[in-house]
């Protein structure tokens, strides 16, 4: 497992570039968080747009895979299958094929 710091892992979530990817991450709550996820999805998005700048607190939009599959069985809307990762509290990603362990800026 590479170590790489914040500001890197976000370059690699962004690289992705719509492929899939999985994380481990702090929630809000404080409960630690696996996500198998994907960038740019336009499935289920409806054009409104988000209301701030998720660069700007350094947050980034993904959509959860295992919950949009789990909404489409229910007949839901998949569109409430995105979730906000936030770097600051990412612990380790899986993008590429490579894993990689996030440690604080040094």
């Amino acid at each position: 497992m590479k170590t790489i710091n914040k500001d890197t892992a976000k370059k690699h979530i962004y690289k992705t570039n719509g492929k899939f990817f999985s994380a481990v991450f702090i929630k809000k709550n404080g409960d630690k968080r696996f996500i198998h996820c994907m960038t740019k999805s336009k499935t289920g998005v409806k054009g409104v747009g988000l209301k701030y700048n998720p660069d700007a607190v350094n947050n980034v939009i993904v959509k959860d895979l295992v919950l949009a599959r789990e909404l489409r069985k229910q007949g839901l809307d998949p569109a409430k299958a995105f979730r906000t990762i936030n770097v600051d509290t990412l612990i380790e990603l899986n993008a590429g094929g490579v894993e990689y362990e996030v440690k604080d800026d040094e």
